[in-house]
């Protein structure tokens, strides 16, 4: 019997020792983040959606874990980057989004409203930029907003084309007058998708 009971203790001995080999890496979420990226194996959160993109590199999926706000944001030329949020809703407020890199939306539900701070749109996009949304809603409600408001604005004739698609997505945009898409009149400067 005392053989038996050695040699299962040098078995479990040698499974522990195995697993300290391969160390989990990954931080628990604080109470309150809203926000986690995984990197290389390790995860880590984030108590705002807006230090979540900031730490982002281009590649990395921002995944939210409760809903989340997000302040008036510069998403960067040249970086792509997914947020997931994971059926959780995005209080864009009175934000201004500058979209230069590839950015998508997926599983969630943006809200944009009130008065664009400090600017006359809700989102610019520039040259070269992508906003995509899947299986996303996006509302933007510019009612009480300046009449020279715009939901969307594209780049410039002769500059290099914006694309903003929409899959499996709900888009609702009330804005005061008829100042929706600046820019988008002729899709030489732009183009929006629905699928």
């Amino acid at each position: 019997k005392k053989a038996i009971y050695g040699r299962l203790l040098c078995g479990l001995v040698a499974v522990l020792m195995a697993l300290m080999l391969f160390p989990v890496r990954e931080t628990r979420a604080a109470e309150g983040d809203v926000a986690q990226i995984t990197r290389d194996e390790t995860t880590t959160s984030y108590a705002t959606l807006q230090a979540a993109i900031t730490a982002s590199v281009s590649g990395d999926t921002i995944e939210l874990l409760s809903d989340a706000t997000l302040p008036t944001t510069s998403f960067l030329s040249g970086k792509t980057i997914t947020i997931d949020g994971k059926g959780f809703t995005i209080d864009a407020g009175q934000a201004y989004l500058n979209v230069a890199g590839n950015i998508t939306f997926e599983n969630c539900t943006m809200n944009m409203h009130g008065v664009p701070n400090g600017h006359w749109m809700y989102i610019y996009m520039a040259s070269n930029g992508s906003l995509n949304f899947e299986d996303s809603t996006l509302n933007i409600d510019g009612s009480d907003a300046a009449d020279n408001t715009t939901a969307m604005y594209f780049p410039e004739p002769g500059d290099p084309k914006a694309s903003v698609s929409f899959t499996r997505s709900n888009v609702t945009i009330k804005i005061a007058v008829e100042m929706v898409l600046v820019g988008a009149e002729n899709l030489i400067m732009g183009t929006i998708l629905l699928r």
